[in-house]
Parts: structure tokens; C-alpha cells; sequence
């Protein structure tokens, strides 16, 4: 879980400090929606499932 809110929080700085590159906005998006659709989705189907 670390890793992931640390992922959001540099995604995050970099919208914030560079919010007129698309490129870099979108990157930073996709690397969110990563973060969010590894661990805890993961985590929350293996726990309904088990």
C-alpha cells in the first residue's frame, strides 16, 4: 500500500509542477489508474472470493 500512495503522491507533483505538457499529464493519469487497479482491487477480489 506504500508503494501505491506513493505512486499517486509523485503522479500527483508531477501534474502539479508541469500541468501544460498532455504527454506528461496523461502519463501521470494512466500511472493513478495503475496504482489504483494493482493492489487494492487485487486485494478486495481475492477477498471476496476466498
Amino acid at each position: 500500500m506504500k508503494k501505491t500512495l506513493g505512486t499517486i503522491v509523485t503522479a500527483a507533483a508531477v501534474v502539479l509542477l508541469t500541468d501544460t505538457a498532455e504527454v506528461v499529464g496523461a502519463f501521470a493519469l494512466y500511472t493513478i489508474l495503475m496504482a489504483l487497479f494493482t493492489n487494492p482491487v487485487i486485494d478486495a477480489v481475492k477477498n471476496i472470493v476466498t
